[in-house]
């Protein structure tokens, strides 16, 4: 169904702070920063073969889909629906991370 791939990349940060300590033995404290996807960009991993869109296959507006869709009860709700379906959020890249951590080494 994901044939395609768009381009990718993300932007991220990475930030490492050292301080020792020493008082008889030698005491290391690292304390970091990473950010990962800095901009919080929505980046595309995958796409519909189709249309080369990460969110639309392409069905509802072919003709088999418009048809199918006029069937329905609620043609409305359907199309709702069709398109929470399509929703993968494998897509897109993961969202803005920020990690925070020590490391004490003695």
């Amino acid at each position: 169904m994901q044939a395609c791939h768009g381009p990718s990349g993300s932007t991220s940060l990475d930030r490492d702070f050292t301080y020792k300590i020493s008082s008889g033995r030698e005491l290391g404290i690292n304390a970091y920063v990473q950010v990962l996807n800095l901009l919080n960009a929505r980046n595309i991993n995958g796409v519909y073969r189709a249309t080369g869109n990460p969110d639309d296959d392409g069905y509802l507006n072919s003709a088999l889909g418009l048809n199918f869709t006029e069937q329905q009860n609620s043609p409305a709700s359907f199309t709702e629906y069709y398109a929470m379906k399509l929703w993968d959020p494998t897509n897109w890249q993961l969202p803005r991370r920020i990690r925070l951590g020590v490391r004490v080494n003695f």
